[in-house]
């Protein structure tokens, strides 16, 4: 078997096992929504939907190290002959550095977040939810704090191409948050069940390294400082840049129900998250489709492989368009339904979906382009293209908002979006057009 089908299998592999592990995600969590409808009052449930957004924020407390890790492994992997000794050096080099980031995060953020008014920041009306609200903020900044090596695990697995076993780990993740829903949501006041979920969420985390600690035959080392700084600084360059790619991506594609929980309170802003998650379900689809390419355009790079990149982001954009255009139409003209079934609750609004389909399609086209160029290690294009976007989505889907209400927020970020897609997808086509052809 030649390289290319080797990589093309195990990409396959990777992409139908992750997609399976998806499937199985986002079952637990429309059942977790549908518990959760039912279990908790509306503001209640608006408070905990909100406050999953904090997730997306806390992937930007890492400056990028996960995802420069990733390449520089995926780029070792390739390597003949191949240095195992310096793979993990490499490895717990990065883990030791943000283990450290992630105690003084915990410690500084968790007190900065005692000052904050939390529930005027996440619009709580009700005067009984203000406590919960306070506390159950702080608790999960800074358990997503504690989380930040732990998650290193998704950068290994993902660099040595095994995200089988990457998906049956999301698969036994997604199970334990079901389990912990259906156990402690009608048990505990809110407050003590978001922190417990959120616990949760980090014992999978560290589940999940243990894991892949022992699959690559790894033991933990003593490292001294000087060699941990080292392998940092060789990275820290193109992380740098990741993170702040991170951070304006974050501004742009999950600060929606924030926006509009400012405009409209919680429990309304909790009911636009329901319609959202629609949407989202699709692109968390896509992107885990999507996932293995990353490191797998690094190993083809690496070895010279340009019509094996081309033929495959080709063929990812044809996926995006057909899973989109079938996808968005099926919600735009079923979601009513399927939202009265899934929570109970009146929650048809045509044009709100129409918005979200053409928002979530602009997205995976986006997410196509990045995937390429994250895994060739160019980022100045969509850099410059995504943070010009993210400062003027805030103001502009709040004057939108103000104007239209909440499809107004998505105006706001449909504008910006389309010149990020404009932009990167035109980095894309130069690159490819430049690299060497067979």
């Amino acid at each position: 078997m030649t390289v290319a089908r080797q990589r093309t299998r195990g990409v396959l592999l990777g992409s139908t096992s992750m997609l399976g592990a998806r499937v199985f995600s986002v079952l637990a969590s429309l059942i977790s929504v549908g518990i959760l409808t039912r279990a908790l009052g509306r503001e209640e449930f608006g408070l905990w939907s909100i406050i999953g957004t904090f997730v997306g924020f806390a992937g930007s407390f890492d400056f990028g190290l996960g995802q420069g890790l990733r390449n520089r492994l995926a780029a070792a992997v390739a390597q003949q002959p191949r240095d195992n000794g310096a793979e993990a050096q490499l490895f717990f080099s990065v883990l030791a550095f943000l283990t450290f980031i992630a105690l003084v995060l915990a410690s500084v953020l968790g007190g900065l977040a005692l000052m904050v008014p939390w529930a005027t920041f996440l619009g709580v009306h009700a005067p009984a939810l203000a406590g919960p609200a306070q506390a159950a903020s702080v608790a999960v900044i800074v358990l997503l704090a504690l989380n930040l090596p732990l998650s290193l695990n998704v950068a290994g697995f993902l660099a040595y191409q095994d995200a089988a076993r990457r998906g049956l780990l999301d698969v036994l993740q997604s199970a334990a948050l079901l389990i912990g829903v259906v156990v402690l949501a009608r048990a505990l006041p809110i407050a003590t069940f978001i922190g417990a979920y959120y616990v949760l969420f980090d014992g999978a985390a560290l589940v999940s390294l243990i894991v892949f600690l022992r699959l690559r035959g790894w033991r933990v080392p003593y490292l001294h400082l000087k060699p941990i700084l080292t392998v940092v600084r060789e990275i820290a360059a193109p992380s740098a840049l990741f993170w702040l790619l991170g951070i304006g991506a974050v501004a742009l594609f999950t600060t929606d129900p924030l926006i509009a929980a400012r405009l409209i309170g919680i429990g309304a802003a909790g009911d636009f998250s329901i319609v959202q998650k629609i949407a989202a379900l699709l692109i968390g689809m896509h992107f885990t489709i999507l996932t293995p390419l990353w490191s797998a355009y690094t190993h083809a790079a690496v070895t010279g492989d340009w019509r094996w990149i081309r033929r495959s982001f080709q063929r990812s954009v044809t996926v995006t368009v057909v899973l989109f255009g079938c996808g968005g139409g099926l919600a735009i003209l079923l979601h009513g339904p399927l939202l009265k079934l899934w929570t109970g609750r009146e929650l048809t609004d045509v044009p709100l979906m129409v918005a979200l389909a053409v928002w979530a399609m602009l997205y995976a086209l986006v997410n196509c382009c990045s995937v390429l160029l994250n895994g060739l290690g160019i980022i100045g294009t969509q850099l410059i293209a995504v943070c010009l976007g993210a400062l003027v989505h805030v103001p502009l889907s709040l004057a939108l908002g103000q104007r239209f209400g909440v499809i107004g927020v998505l105006y706001g970020t449909i504008a910006v979006v389309v010149p990020i897609l404009a932009a990167t997808a035109w980095r894309a086509h130069r690159v490819l057009r430049a690299a060497p052809r067979d």
